[in-house]
């Protein structure tokens, strides 16, 4: 709609799983690549039922401001940081209570979590949180079979919530990245 080209597309956890699949399918649109804390590979087990729960229990309360979604999102996400975060897309006036499709997320999961290999040869940076699993040493070969231009960086201290619990190293990061 915007009819951008040579874009850099930034994604973190399944907005990196689209990334991927964006620079695959489209790879003229597509001039450098940034995923975070995602391995383009297949996740068998759910690692997102404590965020959903805290995610629906916002949509069934329908509150009408933050502080009363901040109390239906804690029934599901104990971890403050992860509460703020979610409730930054927040919105009292969507039917689903967010800025996203927070239905089709859920019903989608299962795909959003399984992955089908791509080859995406444009310089790639996957940024890590040093404490996360969901980018393991394992799947370096596997990256680099479908992303030979790849890069990567460890953010040191930091879980899969990385750009949220450590900013300015992923910003320095991808600063880096693009030169």
């Amino acid at each position: 709609e915007l009819n951008l080209k040579n874009v850099i597309v930034v994604g973190h956890s399944m907005g990196g799983k689209t990334a991927m699949r964006l620079a695959h399918i489209a790879p003229e649109l597509v001039e450098k690549l940034i995923v975070i804390d995602i391995a383009p590979v297949a996740y068998g087990q759910n690692r997102h039922d404590e965020i959903f729960a805290g995610l629906f229990a916002v949509k069934a309360a329908k509150p009408q401001n933050r502080q009363e979604a901040k109390l239906a999102i804690a029934q599901g996400i104990a971890d403050e940081g992860i509460q703020q975060f979610m409730l930054k897309s927040f919105d009292p006036q969507s039917a689903e209570s967010f800025k996203f499709n927070l239905s089709g997320l859920k019903q989608n999961y299962a795909d959003l979590m399984g992955w089908k290999p791509v080859f995406v040869d444009k310089p790639t940076l996957f940024i890590k949180g040093e404490h996360s699993n969901y980018l393991q040493e394992k799947d370096t070969q596997t990256i680099l079979a479908q992303f030979p231009q790849a890069k990567s960086f460890i953010v040191s201290n930091a879980d899969h919530w990385v750009h949220a619990e450590k900013p300015d190293a992923v910003i320095r990061a991808i600063r880096k990245f693009l030169g």
